[in-house]
């Protein structure tokens, strides 16, 4: 026999033997999944098993989301990709999701400009420029001298909780991704997603969309009245919020000037 034979012949173990192990892998993969559509979703196992893996896979996140109420990512393919982790819809504020603050509807560019930035430690200048352009310059003027670096997200709450305008203070809170759930204050950008597929996870995630769908709603509420009238918006938030406090003397100074009072 030839080397070149000899040597063909030898190459084809290892290749086999590769095969083999690929599709035992194979086969854990499919036996992964089967077992998470029956533990999650057992009522429409077979009509879910019925199609190709994309199709499969579809059909689970579907179904998952239809009777969970847990809306997952269907930009996923394959099966692999979906055992990794549960790929829950995030919609946390980004860099990139601020900085291109010019493709976002109106209520959204009004509150970005109000709020102070967590991205920036000084004030968007655009941003500033282009509430100058959305409301009436008495409503700008109120609010530059109001706050000319924009309202952080604890004296909104302590200003405007139980108010209508309490959901700019929700509003604050998902910029700054500061409302304790995932869906709001988590991204796509920095996501580091290792949620198992598990029954607990799926009680937790549905108590967090409760939380985080109660907090869109409030942020939903003051953009329609943002919508309706940018100007008078700005005005009342102005007035509810009221002037930020001056600089206090030092004590030995008002002692001092207390005395001279009193003298």
């Amino acid at each position: 026999m030839r080397l070149a034979e000899l040597a063909g012949k030898l190459r084809m173990g290892p290749q086999s033997l590769h095969g083999l192990r690929r599709a035992l892998e194979n086969a854990e993969v499919v036996s992964d999944f089967r077992r998470l559509v029956h533990d999650f979703t057992p009522q429409a196992e077979a009509r879910i098993l019925a199609g190709d893996e994309q199709e499969q896979v579809q059909a689970f996140l579907r179904e998952f989301g239809r009777q969970t109420g847990i809306p997952l990512n269907d930009d996923i393919e394959e099966i692999e990709q979906l055992l990794f982790c549960m790929p829950i819809i995030v919609r946390g504020w980004s860099w990139d999701d601020y900085m291109e603050w010019s493709h976002h509807d109106v209520p959204d560019q009004v509150l970005l400009a109000l709020v102070q930035s967590p991205f920036m430690d000084e004030d968007n200048a655009a941003l500033v420029e282009n509430l100058a352009r959305l409301v009436r310059g008495e409503a700008y003027e109120a609010w530059r001298l109001a706050t000319p670096t924009g309202w952080e997200p604890a004296e909104l709450h302590e200003r405007l909780d139980g108010t209508r305008w309490e959901g700019v203070a929700r509003f604050a809170d998902w910029l700054w991704r500061e409302t304790q759930t995932v869906y709001l204050d988590m991204n796509y950008e920095e996501m580091n997603n290792d949620l198992e597929w598990s029954q607990a996870n799926v009680r937790w995630l549905r108590e967090q969309a409760v939380t985080a769908g109660q907090i869109e709603d409030r942020i939903a509420e003051v953009y329609h009245l943002i919508e309706q009238n940018p100007t008078e918006a700005v005005l009342d938030m102005v007035r509810l919020m009221g002037p930020r406090p001056g600089p206090q003397l030092p004590l030995p100074l008002l002692e001092v000037f207390r005395d001279e009072q009193e003298s």
